[in-house]
């Protein structure tokens, strides 16, 4: 499947992390979800978000995590 939605990544002192493509029923992050493999992360928790202007057919956020390990 192609992906649907990008997320930009930040942590909650406002320190990008990086940004993942995402597909499915993932698409779209949800407060309290765990995602993994990050950049110099193995785990984060999606604290808040913001849907951004689409760009080029894809969805885009701006999702504020904690870092969990």
């Amino acid at each position: 499947m192609e992906p649907q939605a990008v997320w930009f990544l930040f942590d909650a002192e406002n320190r990008p992390l990086g940004q993942i493509l995402r597909t499915g029923p993932d698409t779209v992050p949800a407060v309290g979800a765990v995602i993994a493999d990050g950049r110099g992360w193995k785990r984060a928790e999606v604290i808040g978000f913001t849907e951004l202007v689409a760009a080029c057919g894809f969805r885009r956020f701006r999702v504020t995590v904690r870092v969990l390990e």
